[in-house]
């Protein structure tokens, strides 16, 4: 997976995670992706032969959408529309390839790459922000954290908002009178 210099603009190379430039640092990470998604633990290692890891990884996905039999219908159908991105991708390291070279080379939004693999931009969204995490754990950089990670709230923020609303429309309308 290539890049054209000048093909990805300023704004893109932003949100692009150093370990994604590297061929082998992605296929890492990928292979990874899949070993946690098919045993959810961090534990253990995966296997070096990546064609038994993804066709477990498809397995599993493909069996997805008869876990949620008994759930609300708007999970049902988060559920059936990640299998046919899976199906349609053809694998489920297919498809987790396909985002990232789609985010991270081609600088694409999450919008597009929804909208060419059949997903919601929120699916795609989580499912770059769950590579990322399995960088982080492999001990690749990715980007620097937002100054709120893992930050407590303040349970009071709400009535703090509700007053500086109250606030700011209190001066609006005293500007207009």
């Amino acid at each position: 997976m290539t890049t054209q210099p000048g093909s990805v603009s300023i704004r893109h190379r932003r949100w692009r995670p150093a370990f994604a430039a590297s061929d082998e640092k992605l296929r890492r990470v990928l292979l990874h992706r899949a070993w946690t998604y098919i045993h959810a633990s961090k534990q253990t290692t995966p296997p070096d032969d990546w064609k038994t890891v993804n066709a477990a990884a498809t397995k599993v996905a493909l069996e997805y959408g008869s876990r949620f039999k008994n759930c609300p219908a708007h999970k049902r159908c988060e559920s059936a529309a990640h299998v046919a991105a899976v199906k349609q991708a053809g694998s489920y390291l297919a498809l987790q390839s396909a985002l990232a070279y789609r985010a991270w080379r081609l600088g694409q939004d999450s919008v597009g790459i929804a909208e060419a693999l059949h997903m919601t931009p929120q699916s795609v969204r989580v499912n770059l922000q769950r590579m990322c995490d399995v960088a982080r754990g492999l001990g690749y950089e990715t980007f620097v954290r937002h100054s709120s990670f893992q930050r407590t709230r303040i349970p009071d923020a709400p009535r703090k908002q509700r007053a500086r609303k109250r606030l700011k429309r209190a001066a609006r309308t005293r500007l207009v009178n």
